[in-house]
């Protein structure tokens, strides 16, 4: 083979090469596929309270309009201590350490505490029985010491957030908010469902009901007081006192953290915490009572506002007080306020004047 020949052949060979690695390029081609995966909290949610569901009988009372219970040393009561110048006692637990029980005009309080997500409302309803021959009335009685011929009359009260509203024959009830916990829970993985879920963390869970609550979660109690008047007629009263009935609820709100909870008490404050931008005051409130509704309340020139926490683009903490009129004329009505918001709900709350 010729030398011209070989270089005649090489570069046809050179040529292909060059050809046939274009074409390999161009028609080059590639596939594939991925599957995605989604890693959320399954509950963002928890509601977990702690609420007592037996008061035993921590609300048992004993009247006293007379003072034979000091004038007989408590013999009738195994000499347990009495505070002295009462009219009405409960009998409140031994002290830590002792076995004897000390009667006070208070009763040992009812307490809830919140280890939840979300803000929680506890509603106490209390109601007494109607008597034919005692008068219930709604402010204490003077102390007496008359004549012993007034109609016997008896005084019992909710005791809750300084507030004291007396318990009448049609009832009464107070609620109130509880703040969450969520400063106490994590996130953590569960190996064994394979999910991420919410809970509370070692110190919060590890903690001891009787030691460690109070500094960790918030709480709302509630107890009774009361009394009975000195110059009623009680020496020959058959009529048994009477009876008082009570419920505690908390449910889980529907809407854990929408519009924030609202607060109405009997001395006419109401508080809106919680309120936003999307979610806030829409300027018109409502009270009702008896059958009555009073319309557009937040235009009364003498209500007191608080908007040192609130504003009309953020919402935040908005409060009202009713003025002095208003209150004194709601005396001894169980009034509902109703606030409307500006995504349409609204919040209402009810208390007894």
């Amino acid at each position: 083979m010729s030398n011209k020949f070989r270089k005649v052949l090489a570069a046809v060979l050179a040529g292909t090469m060059v050809l046939g690695s274009g074409v390999v390029a161009n028609a080059a081609e590639g596939s594939g596929e991925g599957s995605g995966s989604l890693d959320v909290v399954e509950a963002t949610d928890v509601f977990n309270v702690v609420l007592p569901t037996d008061s035993g009988n921590q609300f048992d009372y004993i009247l006293d309009p007379t003072g034979i219970i000091a004038e007989t040393d408590a013999a009738k009561y195994a000499s347990a201590s009495f505070i002295p110048g009462k009219t009405m006692y409960f009998r409140n637990e031994p002290a830590s350490g002792s076995d004897v029980a000390t009667y006070s005009d208070v009763s040992d309080s009812i307490k809830a505490y919140n280890k939840s997500t979300m803000d929680v409302e506890i509603k106490v309803q209390a109601k007494l029985a109607t008597p034919s021959g005692i008068d219930i009335v709604t402010s204490a009685p003077a102390g007496g010491g008359g004549a012993n011929t007034a109609t016997p009359s008896i005084y019992l009260a909710l005791k809750e957030g300084g507030n004291e509203t007396a318990i009448t024959s049609a009832g009464i009830v107070a609620t109130s908010s509880i703040t969450d916990a969520a400063a106490h829970y994590e996130v953590v993985y569960a190996t064994d469902s394979k999910t991420y879920k919410k809970q509370l963390n070692a110190t919060a869970s590890n903690a001891k009901l009787e030691d460690d609550f109070d500094g960790l979660f918030q709480s709302y109690e509630f107890n009774l007081t009361g009394s009975c008047n000195a110059d009623g007629k009680w020496v020959g009263l058959t009529e048994e006192p009477p009876k008082v009935s009570l419920v505690w609820t908390i449910e889980k709100p529907e809407n854990a953290v929408a519009g924030g909870p609202i607060t109405f008490t009997n001395t006419g404050d109401i508080t809106l915490t919680g309120l936003t931008g999307a979610k806030n005051f829409a300027h018109r409130m409502t009270l009702s009572w008896g059958g009555t509704t009073s319309d557009n309340l937040d235009s009364d020139p003498n209500m007191d506002w608080d908007i040192s926490q609130w504003t009309e683009e953020n919402g935040g903490t908005l409060k009202f007080k009713l003025s002095s009129g208003w209150v004194s004329g709601l005396s001894g009505e169980l009034v509902t306020v109703t606030v409307y918001l500006t995504d349409g709900s609204t919040l209402t709350a009810t208390t007894q004047f």
